[in-house]
């Protein structure tokens, strides 16, 4: 048994970022662990094609404090 129980991943969208998200996401389903994704960028800056990895719908707007 795994003493692995969440994975957090940090990405900023690039072709290389995704690609370690998606390994971290086998990882996890091997390990029988949580996945959670955080990504940080400059105000303004939006990246949508980024959730699409993830399966996610991007955000309308700045996310509230």
């Amino acid at each position: 048994m795994s003493q692995v129980k969440h994975i957090l991943v940090a990405t900023d969208g690039s072709a290389l970022s995704l690609k370690a998200a998606a390994y971290a996401g086998d990882l996890a389903r091997a390990l029988g662990a949580a996945v959670s994704v955080v990504m940080v960028c400059d105000e303004g800056t939006v990246v949508p094609e980024a959730w699409g990895a993830f399966g996610l719908a991007a955000a309308e707007g700045p996310v509230p404090a």
